[in-house]
């Protein structure tokens, strides 16, 4: 409480982590911090968030090739299928290759522990290591990824999908490098999505 509000971070399914650099004890980031310049230096120290590989996907390297093809040639794709069909090991196992490809990092934004639309900006900004601040989440997650070369791969966004269109219209339309691999029982219906 001492060192503020915004010190420790909740990170979905993994646990807390400090939240702030060493210079900013006991201060609030303002909104010119989350702007690209500042947080350049601060997600450069590592391009991902990805769990190591507990086992090898075994008979789907046709589809990571295809998925690899469309992710090059479209900012917007989705995984669609039925629960236990392996949608988040084959986006994982296709994020795992592409780390080399996004100058600025691939990111994991785990939505199943989700509840509501307006968690989904924090989610994204803490998931690729961008403080955010007070204010608009939406706008500053905007403002913070618009020179980026980043994948973001959203991972169980069924129960978010209206939420999720909305925000990823907005995101895809404002940060031109930005590319988004989503997995989910149904698609987000967007244009341009495959």
């Amino acid at each position: 409480k001492v060192l503020g509000s915004k010190v420790i971070a909740t990170i979905p399914g993994r646990g807390y982590r400090l939240a702030i650099e060493p210079d900013r004890v006991g201060g609030e980031p303002t909104e010119a911090e989350a702007t690209p310049s500042h947080q350049h230096a601060h997600a450069d120290a590592r391009r991902h968030n990805l769990r190591a590989a507990s086992e090898s996907l075994i008979g789907r390297e046709a589809d990571v090739d295809v998925l690899m093809r469309l992710l090059d040639q479209h900012r917007l794709v989705t995984v669609v299928g039925g629960s236990g069909i392996g949608k988040t090991r084959l986006a994982l196992a296709v994020a795992r290759q592409r780390v080399d490809t996004h100058a600025d990092g691939v990111w994991w934004v785990d939505l199943a522990v989700l509840r509501s639309t307006d968690q989904i900006a924090p989610a994204m900004a803490q998931a690729a290591g961008l403080a955010l601040g007070g204010g608009d989440a939406e706008k500053l997650l905007l403002l913070a990824l618009q020179q980026r070369d980043t994948l973001l791969v959203l991972d169980n966004c069924e129960h978010l999908v209206e939420g999720l269109a909305a925000l990823a219209t907005t995101l895809l339309e404002g940060a031109p490098r930005l590319r988004l691999l989503a997995t989910s029982l149904e698609p987000l219906k967007l244009r341009g999505e495959q």
